[in-house]
This record gives C-alpha cells, sequence and structure tokens, in this order.
C-alpha cells in the first residue's frame, strides 16, 4: 500500500499532516521538522514501513529510509521512528502519532482510536511506502 503524508500546518511545536491511502484519511501529529535531529519531526521522503515490535513500542510500525534506521544502528542518526497514540507533540520524541482531529489548541481527537484503526490497515500487508511531502 502506498500512504501519503501531506504537512498541513505547524504550530507550537508540532507539525500536523494528513496521512491519506485510498478514501481514508487521518491526521498525524509529530514534533515540528528539525534538520532529522533526533527527536524531531519526519525530514520529506519516501519510507519504507516495516512491523516493529521494541522494548517501547509494540506491534506497530516503523519508518526505514535514508538516515533513518528500524533499531539504534551506528552511524544512523535516527532510529525507531514508530507509530503510537500521543495527546500532544511533546509527547513524540520523533514518531508519528494518528489521530481522528485536531483541536484548535494543537492537541489530538481520539488518538488511541485512529492508531487503532490505522495499525489495523497496515496489518493486513507485509509492506507499505509511505511518501513524506
Amino acid at each position: 500500500m502506498i500512504l501519503t503524508m501531506t504537512e498541513m500546518y505547524s504550530m507550537g511545536g508540532g507539525r500536523y499532516s494528513i496521512i491519506a491511502y485510498g478514501v481514508v484519511r487521518f491526521w498525524l501529529m509529530e514534533r515540528e521538522w528539525d534538520f532529522n535531529r533526533s527527536g524531531t519531526g519526519v525530514p520529506k521522503d519516501e519510507y519504507r514501513l516495516e512491523r516493529h515490535n521494541g522494548e517501547k513500542y509494540k506491534n506497530t510500525w516503523a519508518l526505514i529510509g535514508d538516515g533513518v534506521s528500524h533499531f539504534k544502528t551506528s552511524g544512523i542518526p535516527r532510529f525507531a521512528c514508530c507509530i503510537h497514540p500521543a495527546d500532544y507533540p511533546s509527547n513524540l520524541k520523533g514518531c508519528l502519532a494518528p489521530a481522528l482531529g485536531i483541536t484548535a489548541q494543537g492537541t489530538s481527537i481520539d488518538s488511541d482510536q485512529a492508531t487503532k484503526m490505522l495499525l489495523a490497515d497496515l496489518d493486513r500487508e507485509d509492506s507499505h511506502t509511505l511518501l513524506v511531502q
């Protein structure tokens, strides 16, 4: 499956995007982009999504691409950029949090539910591509 993430706006240290595949749309929340420094937003690029079952984030998906690895690897600055629920951008350290909506204050609406829905769709196949625009 090919998923497209399109940035909509930034505010208060957060970046808010729409992720789309087929007719499905979710909001995605992440920390503000800061030149691929650890703990910041995901750079615009093409990524593979791979199943992730690490110590902190279990049964989810991680982004893999140029400068982003699945697990901590020597020489690669970013790792375990996972999909998981969060209420605020400050709860994220380089990961992505799906939401059914975003409030005027920049917090997520029903991130747990949106994450479960997105992960259920991803779990139907073994290979995905995420285009971050």
